[in-house]
């Protein structure tokens, strides 16, 4: 070996868990994690101390780890359906968007019309001018 950086897109950090026996209230949340997934086979309930959505999303992610392979299929199946509707809305969202600006931008052009006949038959054009103006 000779100590050279293979590369520079790839690098592995070691923790070692089982140096962590408690946590209290100022534990830092390295603490706190390293101890979670030490004891996360002995966890029955998250406790008091990792109240942060992080260790939320960790021990959601643990119970989901032990479903059944028939549970598994079907969460797969209830996130597939609510990305799905998820994907909906937005693409509606979007769309609704560009036909709202699309619509805007129409209206301001007609009000732009507008202004300039009312504009043109102020200084005395015909009606037939103002027409001929704005074809």
């Amino acid at each position: 070996m000779t100590g050279e950086l293979m590369t520079d897109r790839v690098g592995y950090t070691f923790l070692e868990l089982p140096k962590v026996r408690t946590i209290s209230d100022q534990s830092t949340n390295l603490e706190k994690l390293c101890y979670a997934l030490h004891n996360m086979t002995i966890l029955r309930s998250r406790p008091p101390e990792m109240a942060a959505e992080i260790f939320e999303l960790l021990f959601d992610s643990a119970e989901i780890a032990k479903f059944t392979a028939e549970e598994k299929v079907k969460y797969e199946y209830d996130m597939t359906t609510e990305r799905d509707i998820r994907n909906q809305i937005a693409y509606s969202r979007e769309e609704g968007l560009a036909e709202g600006l699309e619509k805007g931008r129409a209206e301001g052009k007609a009000e732009e019309r507008r202004l300039i006949a009312q504009r043109l038959k102020q200084k005395g054009f015909s009606d037939e001018e103002v027409a001929s103006v704005l074809d």
